[in-house]
């Protein structure tokens, strides 16, 4: 039959082929899966170069080119075959399924009509709306909503073909609920594919919302605090917030709290706040300064009216051998200081020009001086009279804002910054010992900073077009 030929009984069948396949789509809820029986009537266009009919056997085959399309998803295949005595149904050949912004592909795949089970052989599955991929050499559909995943690779990652993935779970069998959870046995997870961890068994949730429950438990061994054990509860207390709390035991230093909220707001606005305390009970009290000790790290970006924008950085800490001590601050471990920062800037003129900035910075000095002649202190912390940038202003232009005679541009950079400590260096070693501020400036030294001015205008000649002279 000619290339474009549409047969009632094929357009039933095929129906069928995609219903079954589309539910092997491990993101379809049993509302969705009903949703695809429905569609079961709806129109489809068939082309092939060449469809055959076999009368003795009832057997209709597509060869070359197949497409099937039916409103809102595809199937193209090099060849199909199926019949409605045996209600069995085969593809092969670059097998690909478009269904909204998920993407099946296989090689070869068997499917019964009347029950709507079938079976996959290398396939690989794209869930573009939910984010998740697998591939295996076996899919096997075991009931309406279960299903059997046989030398499976599960994984998030999103890379181009040909490319390693980041990290994957590989199991010798899964089984997966759609609209619930999915067990692996025998699996590993690799890292640039090299096995890093083997798991016996584990579950996971295959689910498009978020759900309130806990989280995998996270294991820390060696270092000052000894044994630790963390807990994670999620609770998706709102569809614009997350809140994360883990409750943590440390065998040196006892029970941590950690709570962590993750928020978006508006359009471009969001922000995440890291709350932890504790009443430590490390016994060396040279490695802990205080016996309450907390931190709070707020990232938060939000506009403004007026075209403003407002972002803070905060970091602080309640003594300086936090960031040594506990996960969330490891980074700046090495720093000489922790910075904390906050800013409300805007942009104006064409391609935002000229910007303006109004800041506020903090910076939490990790280093101290002991002191050896006042009785009751023994450590002077290095925050009292660090020199901090407590108002700082800017605008800068940049090139092609303004553009003078010869087409010499103008540019400038200026910034105005008032420093100041939080106490006096006098005050702070008032009676001290000569040994104990020997290394730091005299008194006069440390008396409130005047402000800074500092303004750089630039000449700016383009040269054809791409580089210039200043």
């Amino acid at each position: 039959m000619a290339r474009g030929a549409t047969f009632k009984d094929i357009a039933g069948v095929i129906g069928a082929m995609l219903s079954a396949v589309l539910s092997l789509t491990i993101v379809a809820g049993s509302a969705r899966a009903a949703g695809d029986r429905d569609r079961l009537e709806d129109p489809f266009e068939i082309t092939a170069d060449r469809i055959d009919y076999d009368g003795a056997r009832d057997l209709y085959v597509a060869t070359g080119h197949v497409r099937v399309v039916q409103t809102g998803r595809s199937l193209r295949a090099r060849w199909v075959a199926f019949s409605t005595l045996t209600r069995i149904g085969v593809a092969e050949g670059d097998v690909e399924l478009l269904d909204g912004e998920d993407e099946l592909a296989a090689e070869f795949m068997v499917f019964d009509v009347d029950s709507l089970r079938g079976m996959l052989f290398q396939g690989a599955l794209d869930a573009g709306s939910e984010g998740f991929r697998v591939r295996a050499e076996e899919l096997v559909r075991t009931g309406r909503n279960t299903f059997l995943v046989r030398d499976g690779v599960f994984s998030t990652c999103r890379c181009e073909p040909g490319e390693r993935l980041p990290w994957q779970i590989s199991a010798d069998k899964a089984n997966v609920e759609l609209g619930g959870y999915g067990t692996v046995q025998n699996s590993t997870f690799d890292v640039l594919g090299v096995p890093v961890l083997w798991i016996p068994w584990a579950f996971f949730p295959v689910k498009s919302e978020r759900e309130t429950g806990l989280l995998l438990p996270d294991f820390e061994v060696g270092g000052r605090s000894g044994v630790g054990l963390g807990v994670p509860f999620f609770w998706a207390a709102h569809p614009q917030l997350n809140v994360t709390a883990t409750p943590r035991f440390m065998s040196r230093r006892g029970f941590k709290q950690d709570l962590e909220l993750e928020y978006v707001f508006g359009k471009r606005s969001e922000g995440t706040l890291f709350v932890a305390g504790m009443h430590d009970r490390y016994e060396d009290p040279s490695q802990a300064p205080k016996d309450e000790r907390w931190a709070v790290i707020w990232d938060h970006d939000q506009d403004l009216p007026g075209a403003l924008r407002w972002q803070t950085d905060l970091n602080v800490a309640s003594d300086n051998l936090y960031a040594d001590d506990f996960e969330e601050l490891r980074d700046y471990r090495s720093f000489r200081f922790l910075e904390s920062t906050t800013s409300v800037s805007r942009s104006f003129g064409r391609a935002a020009g000229v910007g303006t900035m109004v800041a506020s910075r903090f910076a939490d000095a990790q280093e101290g001086i002991l002191v050896d002649s006042q009785p009751g202190i023994d450590f002077a912390d290095a925050d009292d009279w660090t020199l901090q940038r407590f108002v700082e202003g800017r605008l800068d232009v940049q090139p092609g804002v303004a553009v003078g005679p010869l087409g010499l541009e103008f540019r400038m950079d200026s910034e105005l910054i008032q420093f100041g400590a939080l106490r006096r260096h006098e005050s702070v070693f008032e009676n001290q010992a000569p040994s104990a501020i020997s290394r730091w400036p005299s008194k006069d030294g440390w008396k409130q900073s005047p402000p800074l001015i500092s303004f750089g205008p630039k000449g700016v000649v383009p040269i054809d077009g791409r580089s210039s002279l200043t």
